[in-house]
């Protein structure tokens, strides 16, 4: 395989990071299952081989960023939110509704559950 198509193949995540002491050394194996995993992804054909349809999705273009998580943070949940600066110090909120929400019905029962939460 060409040393351009493995490039290909680790950056978007198909293949591993080389091991800087054996360089780009890969088995058949991985190398097949990499294939198989893009064609499976992009939605062509599984083949395992390089064939037409695989080097044209390779010639396209595309964003830079990987088709596969990294193994290595897979298993950890993903941070969704930031803490930055202080706590908040209020506990008690007002709210008030404008014109645009006359349309709702709210019941005094769900006013009184959402505030007591």
């Amino acid at each position: 395989m060409i040393l351009l198509q493995q490039s290909y193949l680790t950056k978007f995540g198909y293949l591993p990071e080389s091991n800087p002491e054996t360089g780009n050394l890969r088995t058949e194996d991985q190398l097949r299952d990499a294939i198989r995993n893009l064609q499976r992804f992009s939605g062509i054909p599984v083949t395992g081989e390089i064939d037409d349809a695989t080097r044209k999705l390779m010639k396209a273009r595309r964003c830079g960023l990987s088709d596969r998580q990294n193994p290595r943070y897979s298993r950890t949940r993903r941070k969704r939110f930031t803490i930055h600066g202080q706590r908040w110090p209020y506990r008690n909120l007002t709210w008030r509704s404008d014109q645009s929400f006359l349309y709702l019905e709210i019941s005094k029962l769900d006013v009184s559950s959402i505030s007591s939460e």
